[in-house]
């Protein structure tokens, strides 16, 4: 508050009356009132000079914004780096965008006021195309903590195109992973067993690589005959043979496994011929199968 006499008496006027509306110069600050505070309603100012150490807190009165390098902000804080088509930045509801005229219309990153308080950055209408953002901190690491690194599209991954390649390369994007668990079924050509065999076996698939373990422990294959067969692997095989490890107690231990291409089911082989291995009925049998093969 100022006092002012006005007829003889004196009487308060406030800077805001004495400011309102009109337009502040400044120049030449002194580096040592980095602490100040103008506090200005509805007035715009300009600053001239080459001090960069000067901090200056503007409080906003009122619905009104601030803007520094404007004089029209469109949202609480507004920034512009130059005029033209320089870049400007805005804040409102606790997110900040940048604006780059001709070239992209937004870039904007932030968080959300609410649980669970993401980070986001997010890129429109650039003119090159899809918008890339680089996270390239130098000499370090991209760290990601207390979450997942999500991948929002389908057949989208990491690339390892920076890596070296051999010859016969033919993709470096790792698109996917999963695991999980399948139902497999022992069960012979000719005939199943009087009562289904069935075993809970798990899966894990990296890119195009699937690996499988099932285990048939003490079970009954009563009823079945002909070649053994197990059913139901969790995805069809490429167009090339699968070969994984088989351990029988079905006349012998020397059986592996063959997947063959398009198919789900596993045939066992005799390991030295390459015959089929027919299955024994009985109670009281085991099989346990390890393979990996490619979809």
């Amino acid at each position: 508050m100022l006092p002012i006499v006005q007829g003889g008496s004196t009487v308060k006027v406030s800077i805001d009356n004495l400011t309102k509306g009109k337009t502040v110069s400044a120049t030449g600050f002194d580096t040592d009132v980095a602490a100040a505070k103008l506090v200005l309603a509805g007035t715009s100012i300009t600053a001239s000079g080459t001090d960069t150490d000067v901090s200056i807190a503007l409080t906003a009165k009122g619905n009104g914004g601030v803007g520094v390098g404007t004089s029209t902000p469109r949202n609480p804080l507004e920034v512009s780096f130059g005029g033209g088509s320089a870049p400007s930045l805005s804040q409102a509801n606790g997110n900040f965008s940048i604006t780059q005229p001709g070239l992209l219309s937004s870039l904007e990153f932030g968080g959300r006021n609410s649980a669970p308080y993401d980070l986001w950055m997010q890129g429109t209408n650039y003119t090159g195309g899809a918008f890339p953002i680089n996270l390239n901190p130098i000499a370090g690491d991209v760290i990601v903590g207390g979450g997942n690194l999500v991948i929002g599209t389908s057949g989208k991954g990491i690339d390892f195109s920076a890596d070296g390649q051999a010859a016969g390369m033919t993709s470096e994007l790792l698109d996917d992973y999963e695991e999980g668990t399948f139902t497999a079924t022992l069960t012979g050509f000719s005939a199943a067993p009087t009562t289904p065999v069935t075993a809970t076996s798990y899966y894990t698939k990296i890119g195009r690589q699937v690996t499988c373990q099932i285990a048939f422990n003490n079970v009954d294959t009563t009823g079945a005959s002909g070649p053994i067969l197990i059913q139901g692997m969790p995805f069809a095989a490429a167009n090339t043979t699968a070969v994984g490890s088989c351990q029988l107690s079905m006349g012998t231990v020397t059986g592996i496994a063959f997947l063959f291409s398009g198919g789900t089911t596993i045939e066992i082989l005799d390991a030295t011929f390459y015959n089929n291995l027919n299955i024994a009925a009985g109670a009281s049998k085991y099989a346990f199968v390890t393979i990996t093969y490619t979809v």
